[in-house]
């Protein structure tokens, strides 16, 4: 689904089931947007006086202090938050994306993603109200994310005394893959002549400061081998190199319609 502009935001009082809550924000779109006439979210669930179960195929909705829910035993110190983008973000089908983000009531400290494992759980470093999710899209579709998005749920822990947080060593193999990059040389750059010597030494600097970003061979392009390959040759058939046929922004986006 592509990202939708709401036409603006109002406040309410939401009843559902005989369980009223009042001054709810609600975002207003347009009718052909969304099938149904309200989509109910966490601002009015997560209200503390609220309580709800799922049984069999049904949702059961009440006040936390009825029946059945005031008998259920719950964990008052979880303290979950909501992991919010930082910025509109697009999340690339297949690959783990790391996506900025902010916690809402924790500023620095260990926060751990819910897991339904008890065993394994996926902990984040928070510092100053931000940390970097790793999100991986497994459908066949982009997903964008809005800028203040709530990306999943968290919650604020604290390590046991006999656990400690130890960084993971690269093994030898993926150390090959991050070797040193060799600097890059004035002569490895195309300069105006026009340009003095003082530009030149600003230019030279900044590229080699970010030389991670830049990539002098084919070797240097990514950490991955899966570009080597083993070509099993014919008798009698002859090696051809093609490259690809170059195309404007219509023919791209045609054929991108054609090729899914």
């Amino acid at each position: 689904m592509s990202a939708l502009t709401s036409m603006g935001r109002i406040t309410a009082d939401i009843e559902v089931d005989n369980v009223k809550c009042e001054g709810i924000s609600v975002y207003v779109v347009p009718d052909e947007a969304q099938p149904v006439d309200l989509i109910i979210g966490r601002t009015w669930l997560d209200l503390p006086h609220i309580a709800y179960t799922r049984i069999g195929n049904r949702v059961h909705i009440g006040y936390r202090e009825d029946e059945p829910f005031r008998n259920f035993l719950i964990d008052e110190n979880i303290n979950r938050i909501c992991l919010k983008a930082l910025e509109a973000t697009k999340l690339e089908k297949n690959p783990v994306n790391l996506v900025s983000s902010r916690a809402e009531s924790i500023e620095n400290g260990l926060i751990m993603i819910e897991n339904p494992s008890e065993d394994i759980g996926c902990l984040l470093e928070d510092k100053d109200r931000k940390t970097c999710v790793p999100l991986a899209n497994i459908g066949d579709k982009n997903i964008e994310f809005l800028k203040d998005q709530c990306l999943g749920r968290s919650e604020v822990i604290e390590l046991r005394s006999n656990v400690k947080v130890k960084e993971r060593m690269q093994s030898s193999n993926n150390l090959n893959n991050f070797k040193e990059k060799v600097p890059i040389i004035l002569s490895d750059i195309n300069i105006d002549s026009n340009i003095e010597n003082e530009g030149k030494q600003e230019l030279f600097q900044l590229l080699n400061e970010y030389r991670d970003c830049f990539a002098l061979n084919i070797s240097e392009l990514g950490s991955t081998n899966l570009i080597k390959m083993d070509i099993k040759e014919v008798e009698g058939l002859k090696p051809v190199c093609m490259k690809a046929c170059k195309t404007n922004a219509p023919e791209r986006a045609a054929i991108k319609e054609i090729v899914r």
